[in-house]
C-alpha cells in the first residue's frame, strides 16, 4: 500500500481548482522564494500566483497583489 505523495491544500475550493501538477510546482515555487530567514513575503506571491492557470483565469498579477495588499 503506498502513501499519498501530492500536495493536500485545506481550503476544499483551492484543492477543487488546481491540479497535483499544479500545486507541486507552486509548492516548489514557492520554497525557493524563501528569503535568507526561511520565510516568503506577500510581495513575492503575485508573480507566483499570476503563473497558475486557475489564477490566471481569473486575475492579473496587479488584481492578485491588490487582494494580497
Amino acid at each position: 500500500m503506498s502513501s499519498f505523495v501530492g500536495v493536500v491544500v485545506s481550503d476544499q475550493w483551492l484543492q477543487s481548482r488546481f491540479t497535483q501538477v499544479e500545486l507541486r510546482s507552486l509548492k516548489s515555487k514557492f520554497n525557493s522564494q524563501k528569503n535568507q530567514n526561511g520565510k516568503v513575503t506577500v510581495d513575492d506571491l503575485p508573480p507566483l500566483m499570476a503563473k497558475l492557470k486557475a489564477f490566471i483565469e481569473m486575475y492579473n498579477e496587479e488584481e492578485i497583489r491588490g487582494i494580497l495588499g
